[in-house]
């Protein structure tokens, strides 16, 4: 399961400060990106299907607990509280979000908008541990 670093470019071709992409591929057709933006003091995430590739029961659950172990080194290395905001509209995320999500990162808050969109965040704080994960 390959770990690619790359740091995003603007449309010129620059290099973007503090900005960090990580992709992690996944089990069966999921691959996880994180992206961490260290000015903001901020973590994102994206789920891609990847086609071609067999559906693996648990594969979100799988990239998600690879993801929560980078987070928390990545708030270790570079001494930053780094929050994490996951969001997503499908109804099967949102699931997700509430059972397994939520017991993998034990998120700090989690909210549904208007719209039925969840929103759920959890701060990653230096010298953490595992304990914690």
């Amino acid at each position: 399961m390959p770990l690619e670093t790359e740091r995003p470019r603007t449309s010129g071709g620059s290099l973007l400060p503090n900005v960090a992409i990580h992709t992690l591929y996944g089990e069966g057709d999921k691959q996880l990106e994180i992206i961490f933006s260290f000015e903001q003091q901020s973590i994102i995430t994206c789920v891609t299907n990847q086609e071609g590739l067999p559906k693996e029961p648990g594969a979100t659950s799988k990239i998600h607990q690879r993801g929560i172990n980078l987070m928390q080194e990545v708030a270790n290395m570079t001494g930053l509280d780094l929050e994490y905001t996951f969001s997503d509209d499908n109804p099967n995320m949102r699931c997700w979000a509430f059972n397994a999500g939520g017991k993998i990162f034990k998120w700090d808050s989690i909210n549904i908008s208007a719209s039925g969109s969840v929103y759920a965040t959890r701060t990653f704080h230096p010298q953490e541990g595992n304990e914690n994960l």
